[in-house]
């Protein structure tokens, strides 16, 4: 017999496949960072498959207004998807089976079996790749983030006496274009359009280099471009992560800052930091984009940035365009503030921000693309110094007094000092102070109890600012608990929906006390699959009920950020059906912590 199939039906599951961390097996732990510094995020994976290399270049030929990324039409058409195939994978399997059973369905498991997670892993290396293009490549400003893949099968097997044998041919598409996903973004579906951006991108950079000192050094090359693009740009305070619209997409792409733009279409760090990158790739200078949770001083809280790195003279310095435009309060749409600044152009690692802070402490590099895959850190390192501060300070005269130099005082060590427990003299240590080796002494980590709280963490200091290492199992260390109302469940459907809307989203919400989690994740129950998500979304701040609300204000005091996941185009006959959801999060340290479970419907939010 003969079977075609394809797998429609794996399709969500392989969608949730792009926010999960990666798979892994022992023939092939998918993709991990090589060893070594590299410019290319491409080039930091390890043991690239000669199919996601060939993917790569077929992304960068696509990349232009005649490709399959401008027009999906010219890719191939699969059940009503446009996808390109990436992998195939060809093999046979042997089965058994007994009399009356559906050999079609036994033949079809045989093969997936046999397949086992080649294809997940697979996956992963596509998404991977994906991401790389990505930050490699601003200036393809069209493209969404997000990244799916499906599969389809072809099989025959044959049969008797009890045993069969299956030939199958997998194939791994990445999708452009099906009737609920579109790999570019809103605003840029339609091929003219993304053709006119492309022409009005390329004018814009002229007209941006066309003053540019050329003849000059590279510094003065990169003061001239932080100039320029915060002299005509006003940082975008108004747009949110997910808001719809061509301006609100543009945002985080290099057009808006290339076109130099303020109020609702004005860049925000990923506009200013991709177009940044774009300038220095038409100059030749070597330039990356890196990301993480950035801050501006040891107190503050950190938040979801992108700046670059740039190469002046065979060394790497850091240059944040973002925060050399600051907000003005009283003028938050000027393009000139007249707070432009150089303070974040051409640093070091160790440039000190404020009172010892420095700038890698500021800007730690996080690099990850897609929620719990890889994280591409292996990127050029920073020079330690400012570029032009290596030179050889001035010797202060020891003969002068220096008035800004006072002497500290020097406690005396014959007096203890009560103000802070001591942790090693039994009968001071705080009631948090604990023995980490019953919690980490298997292979997964548990958690601490506390009535009324959830574990939020190891930490080596008493301030509980410094996590423990992943890899320490033994010792004492210092356990954070919250307010056991923050790793709950509130839920949001889309405004205006009724039982007789045709469908709606809802959006899973928990709150965080920080940015620093490894991740945040839902469990998810929902019409007999089970599925764990991570959190795609943070907000300092929520619209609901027509009011503005904060994280505080929904769970708990102690909560500072809202993370959210979001189940999309949920069908009319699914109003009434039960969602069972359980919140999680994964400590600094390595260990999940489980929150409360709650079981919500569509129609409990009419």
């Amino acid at each position: 017999m003969y079977a075609q199939r394809w797998l429609c039906g794996l399709l969500a599951l392989i969608m949730v496949l792009a926010l999960l961390p990666h798979a892994s097996s022992a023939a092939d732990s998918g993709p991990a960072l090589a060893s070594g510094n590299y410019e290319k995020w491409i080039d930091r994976i390890a043991n690239l498959p000669d199919y996601a290399r060939r993917f790569y270049s077929w992304l960068e030929e696509n990349a232009d207004a005649s490709g399959a990324l401008a027009d999906p039409s010219r890719a191939a058409k699969v059940s009503g998807t446009y996808v390109h195939r990436v992998h195939t994978l060809k093999g046979t399997a042997e089965f058994a089976y007994s009399a009356g059973a559906d050999l079609d369905e036994l033949a079809l498991d045989a093969a997936l079996a046999h397949a086992g997670d080649t294809p997940s892993i697979a996956m992963n290396y596509i998404f991977d790749v994906y991401g790389a293009f990505d930050r490699d490549h601003p200036e393809v400003f069209w493209l969404g983030t997000e990244s799916v893949c499906g599969m389809g099968i072809d099989y025959q097997y044959t049969s008797g006496n009890g045993t069969a044998e299956v030939d199958y041919e997998l194939s791994i598409y990445f999708y452009l274009k099906s009737a609920d996903f579109d790999v570019r973004i809103e605003g840029y579906r339609d091929p003219a359009l993304i053709a006119a951006g492309i022409q009005k991108r390329d004018q814009d950079i002229q007209r941006i280099l066309s003053n540019c000192p050329r003849s000059g050094s590279v510094e003065e090359q990169i003061r001239y471009l932080n100039q320029v693009l915060i002299e005509t740009n006003a940082y975008n305070s108004a747009v949110g992560i997910g808001d719809s619209g061509a301006a609100a997409a543009s945002a985080w792409k290099c057009v808006s800052a290339l076109a130099g733009s303020a109020g609702n279409e004005g860049p925000v760090c990923e506009g200013y930091s991709r177009a940044f990158k774009v300038l220095c790739d038409e100059l030749g200078i070597p330039c990356v984009l890196n990301e993480g949770y950035a801050r501006s001083s040891a107190s503050s809280a950190p938040e979801a940035h992108m700046w670059n790195y740039v190469q002046v003279d065979g060394s790497w310095y850091a240059v944040d365009v973002t925060w050399n435009d600051p907000v003005v309060s009283s003028k938050p749409d000027a393009v000139i503030s007249g707070k432009e600044r150089e303070k974040w152009l051409l640093l070091g690692s160790g440039s000190e921000i404020s009172d010892g802070f420095t700038f890698i402490e500021s800007h730690p590099v996080r690099n990850e693309v897609n929620s719990g895959g890889t994280r591409y850190t292996n990127g050029p390192e920073l020079a330690r110094d400012a570029y032009g501060a290596q030179q050889e300070p001035v010797k202060p005269d020891p003969t002068v007094p220096d008035p800004t130099v006072t002497t500290p005082t020097v406690p005396d060590p014959t007096v203890p000092d009560t103000t802070v427990p001591d942790p090693t003299v039994p009968g001071q240590e705080p009631e948090y102070y604990l023995n980490v080796e019953p919690y980490r002494g298997g292979e997964i980590y548990t958690a601490p109890e506390k009535d009324g709280c959830v574990f939020a963490g190891w930490y080596t200091d008493l301030e509980m600012t410094q996590p423990l290492g992943k890899d320490v199992t033994t010792g004492c260390a210092y356990a954070r608990f919250v307010d056991a109302r923050m790793l709950s469940v509130k839920c949001q459907i889309t405004e205006g929906t009724t039982a007789a809307s045709a469908q709606t989203d809802l959006r899973l919400l928990t709150g965080v006390c920080g940015l620093d989690y490894l991740y945040v994740t839902f469990q998810v129950s929902y019409d007999g699959v089970s599925a764990r998500v991570i959190c795609d979304r943070g907000y300092e701040q929520l619209t609901a009920d027509g009011k503005t609300v904060s994280a505080a204000d929904v769970f708990c005091i102690e909560a500072a950020y809202f993370m959210s996941y979001t189940l999309s185009n949920v069908p009319q006959d699914q109003f009434e059906k039960p969602i069972t959801v359980t919140p999680c999060w994964c400590t600094p340290d390595g260990t999940l912590v489980t929150g409360t479970t709650r079981i919500v419907s569509i129609c409990s939010g009419f």
